[in-house]
């Protein structure tokens, strides 16, 4: 009896499961879509976490519930053909279908500004991660966020556009402490930029 549950309701799993990824995804871009919004200058409140994991997922999360629906529609077609339509499989289609039109929603914005992390520091007051804000019209900036000992809260900055010249070594570029001043900078190939806070011991 166990068995043949499962065997009928597998496909319902499927369609629950999309909708789980995507509720998910909704979570991580309500904490973590704040730093691409920056501009330079202006800061906010955010959460790390959330931030790595809407930048990084939500393109992979959404591709996933779109493979999902098309292995869904694949069953549903097949057993339909074969006069062997179960209802579950169909209630699992349209969960699919809801699950990827909510990732799509929230997945949407990243084709036009997007997060990219590049390095950290760890100092006296925290953490301090440095990323950049991508958009598609090349107006970038260098992103600054501040994460407490123990705190997962954290306060992003907009600090700096970046420079073409910069563009095509990410690789190369640190966050550095000045012991004499005891000030953070933002070193890339062609230039130091001052972080305004300076840092506790």
């Amino acid at each position: 009896m166990r068995h043949t549950f499962h065997k009928q309701d597998w496909t319902i799993m499927l369609g629950l499961g999309a909708v789980i990824v995507a509720g998910m995804l909704a979570i991580a871009r309500a904490f973590g879509e704040i730093p691409a919004s920056l501009q330079s200058g202006q800061h906010a409140s955010t959460h790390y976490w959330a931030v790595l994991a809407y930048a990084y997922l939500a393109l992979p999360s959404t591709a996933i519930i779109l493979l999902n629906g098309i292995i869904l529609i694949i069953v549903w077609t097949r057993r339909h053909r074969h006069k062997n339509h179960r209802r579950t499989t169909s209630i699992a289609v349209a969960l699919s279908i809801l699950a990827l039109l909510w990732a799509g929603y929230h997945t949407l914005p990243q084709l036009f500004i997007s997060y990219r992390h590049l390095t950290s520091i760890a100092t006296g007051s925290g953490r301090y991660y440095l990323g950049i804000r991508e958009a598609i019209d090349g107006d970038s900036f260098f992103m600054i966020s501040l994460c407490k000992r123990g705190g997962l809260k954290c306060e992003s900055y907009g600090v700096s556009f970046v420079e073409y010249a910069e563009r095509a070594h990410l690789q190369d570029i640190r966050l550095d402490i000045d012991a004499a001043t005891n000030t953070l900078y933002i070193r890339t190939p062609i230039r130091s930029i001052p972080i305004e806070a300076r840092i506790e011991p």
